[in-house]
């Protein structure tokens, strides 16, 4: 598994903020997702461009109003399944997945 992990593509970022449905709904044109998902109060986000794809998401969220804070963090195994059934699949920003 740690293997599969490491060879994930992009990053997985964490997004703190008030309202995650309205993150999610700002970042859905953003061409760097893959996908993402509301876990509890946060939204969890798997990105193609890593630390350019977190400073991207970070200005969506800034233009849109939203005070969030954007963080990388370890990917796990959904993480590692989400980008491998999407590669090649729904255009990004689409491409969602529930916890």
């Amino acid at each position: 598994p740690q293997e599969l992990k490491r060879a994930l593509p992009g990053s997985t970022l964490l997004i703190d903020c008030a309202e995650p449905r309205h993150a999610q709904n700002a970042l859905s044109a953003q061409s760097c997702i893959v996908a993402s998902a509301q876990i509890g109060a946060h939204l969890r986000v798997l990105t193609r461009d890593g630390d350019q794809a977190r400073a991207q998401i970070a200005q969506a969220l800034r233009d849109a109003g939203i005070e969030a804070r954007v963080e990388t963090t370890e990917p796990n195994l959904e993480d590692v399944f989400v980008a491998v059934t999407h590669a090649g699949s729904a255009p990004a920003g689409h491409a969602e997945h529930a916890a």
